[in-house]
């Protein structure tokens, strides 16, 4: 990014409070509910001055964030059911001036408005979770640490939007906040903290805000200050892993939100369950661009699975502690949910990809390998149901339907030497994510079944593309690697409202039989009807 000319925050603030304020009904929302007196009525009346922020109002209220046990028509039922309160915290987190929202667009747009609902969402869900209370404060200082960002579209063009894409496409090694540092003295979220606090709005969203700089330490807030910052950090922590795949955020989001909220790793995999939908059904009350293919439950299962690779040592010492039947059970529910248990020594010993893993010399796995054995625990064979895989082809179908695009599933087995040993689905994917297929895979979804099995669902792709793809990754693997790869593939080009996932899903899986059949890498696939 080159150099720019304003050199200071309070500059660009000063600048943004000058051409920018919340909408009149937001301020005017603000002074109402300042009164103790307050009644419905009134805010009902207020918000009925602003058609357009009152029917944003209600999607949101409807959305599955809210989870009312029946649909909203009015800002009357709305506040009967809600309370004036969280009302009034939904319209400060919508107060984000127009002229700044539309600064931002393009991919950078789709990518500021994917992580602000995300983390938006994810607070929410994590100050209920944890403190039981203040997930609308948390809601709204989620919507407005952005702010700032939205302010650098608008002074800085096309200049900050490639850096945001850039750095979204890890080009570079730093984050986004390092490189704005590095180009502008402080980060965006710096700047979002001044400009709430130059719009009067609460003084604690300005707090939580600005304690996100740089992982400032939060434990020496209190009350309400701590909640709000405490539940906005792990919200970032768990979009920065879910959006951009950041393995080393993961075992800061465990640490920290057993720390701050005595929440374990199966309550952190609830709130993912439901977070991607409750993102899209923002995304479509506010009319927001979202990046396509978001998948925020598989991307959680390959970082654990990623980091697994990275802790076999202290995985074994976990095993080696003694434990309850229910806790070695939820272990190995955790294990099934997430990703089969593989270990750094194996995984390099089976593969040895040119540019991609390298072989790992780690001592501590010649140790951890007898450690598993002594205990006589296996590692898990499978790791989606069937069930599971048949509910996400029925979404994916769902979403082929709506876009008019086809959609190819495969089914894949790797396997090692001429006796053909399991191999890693996990290398398998890593060795694809270094390759010159990997844009391929790009909106892919994988789902493994076996160590050495999964299901990839993939749109925008025909199924002739998809099996000449597969067919030079076969021989590709099979020369760079000891690794063997078959394949099943089906595809529906339209499917039709009755569809069965069902059928799709067997037929790539008769197919993978008839590959694995044949000597050597082979894909096999159908057309479904």
């Amino acid at each position: 990014m080159p150099p720019v000319e304003v050199t200071t925050l309070d500059a660009l603030a000063d600048r943004a409070g000058r051409l920018y304020s919340p909408p009149a009904v937001a301020l005017e929302v603000l002074r109402l509910t300042d009164d103790p007196k307050i009644d419905g009525r009134a805010l009902c009346k207020c918000l009925e001055g602003d058609p357009a922020l009152a029917g944003k109002l209600l999607r949101v209220v409807n959305s599955s964030l809210y989870g009312l046990p029946r649909q909203v028509a009015s800002l009357t039922e709305a506040i009967a059911l809600l309370g004036v309160q969280p009302l009034k915290l939904l319209v400060l987190g919508f107060s984000i001036p127009d002229d700044l929202v539309a600064a931002a667009t393009g991919e950078a747009m789709q990518l500021y408005w994917t992580e602000t609902l995300t983390a938006a969402a994810a607070a929410r869900q994590f100050a209920v979770e944890g403190w039981g209370r203040l997930g609308d404060e948390a809601f709204a200082v989620g919507l407005m640490q952005g702010v700032g960002q939205l302010v650098l579209f608008e002074q800085f063009g096309e200049a900050y939007a490639t850096l945001v894409s850039g750095a979204a496409r890890r080009e570079s090694k730093h984050t986004l906040e390092g490189l704005e540092r590095d180009a502008l003295g402080f980060e965006h979220r710096e700047l979002s903290a001044e400009l709430v606090r130059r719009w009067r709005l609460p003084e604690s969203f300005a707090t939580a805000i600005g304690r996100q700089v740089d992982g400032l330490p939060l434990e020496d807030l209190q009350g309400e200050d701590a909640c709000l910052a405490q539940a906005l950090r792990l919200g970032n922590l768990l979009t920065r892993l879910l959006l951009y795949r950041d393995l080393e955020s993961l075992p800061k989001l465990i640490n920290a939100a057993e720390r701050y909220a005595n929440l374990n790793r199966r309550q952190i995999n609830k709130i993912v369950g439901s977070l991607c939908e409750e993102t899209r059904q923002l995304a479509e009350a506010l009319s927001a661009p979202l990046i396509e293919g978001l998948d925020y439950q598989q991307t959680l299962v390959e970082a654990h699975a990623r980091l697994s690779l990275l802790s076999e040592q202290s995985a074994v010492r976990m095993m080696g502690m003694s434990r309850s039947t229910e806790e070695m059970d939820e272990d190995e529910r955790l294990c099934r949910d997430l990703l089969l248990e593989t270990r750094r020594l194996s995984a390099a010993v089976r593969v040895m990809v040119a540019g991609g893993l390298e072989p790992r010399n780690d001592p501590s796995h010649e140790e951890a390998k007898p450690a598993r054995a002594r205990r006589g625990v296996p590692a898990p064979v499978e790791i989606c149901s069937r069930d599971w895989l048949l509910e996400k082809t029925d979404v994916a179908i769902g979403d082929s339907r709506e876009t008019r695009s086809g959609l190819v599933l495969s089914v894949v087995e790797a396997s090692c030497g001429d006796a053909k040993a399991d191999a890693d689905v996990i290398a398998l994917r890593q060795w694809i994510d270094e390759s010159p297929w990997a844009s391929d895979f790009v909106r892919a979804v994988w789902a493994p079944t076996a160590r050495n099995r999964a299901v990839v669902w993939m749109t925008g792709i025909d199924r002739i593309e998809v099996n000449r793809v597969w067919t030079a990754v076969g021989i590709a693997l099979q020369k760079a690697t000891p690794m063997t790869l078959d394949v099943g593939v089906a595809g529906v080009a339209h499917p039709t409202k009755g569809f069965q996932s069902e059928g799709l899903l067997t037929a790539a899986e008769r197919c993978l039989a008839g590959a694995i059949a044949q000597a050597g890498p082979s894909v096999k696939s159908i057309e479904v009807f």
